[in-house]
């Protein structure tokens, strides 16, 4: 379980139930639970059908499209980590027009995965 985080996204890559109190980029994969309370992660660790080994291909298809997605975007500068805006901006592009490739590539929809509001 985590408010919002890279844990839950770790969690899908190993194939684990995952439970989060917030609204983030990972909630609509189909083994996540966007729980309204702390309490709820118990019956959703009993429920039979958010079994995460009914998601290998799934997750499959997630991990590729994030993993393509991801790059360094630039080089920091002085005093700071981050590269410049005309820089990482570019870079952030490239990255959304991959992971949107990867999306056709492999043909998901929004009706792919279970999207609660």
């Amino acid at each position: 379980m985590t408010l919002s985080g890279s844990v839950g996204l770790e969690g899908i890559f190993y194939g684990k139930r995952v439970g989060v109190l917030s609204n983030n980029y990972y909630s609509f994969f189909p083994g996540v639970k966007k729980l309204e309370h702390p309490d709820e992660i118990f019956d959703y660790l009993a429920d039979e059908l958010a079994d995460p080994a009914l998601f290998i291909e799934e997750r499959k298809r997630f991990a590729a499209s994030f993993i393509q997605s991801c790059f360094l975007l630039g080089e920091g500068v002085k005093n700071s980590p981050w590269p410049p805006p005309e820089i990482a901006g570019v870079n952030f592009a490239r990255a959304i027009e991959r992971f949107v490739d990867q999306i056709k590539k492999f043909k998901l929809s929004v009706s792919t995965f279970a999207i609660e509001a």
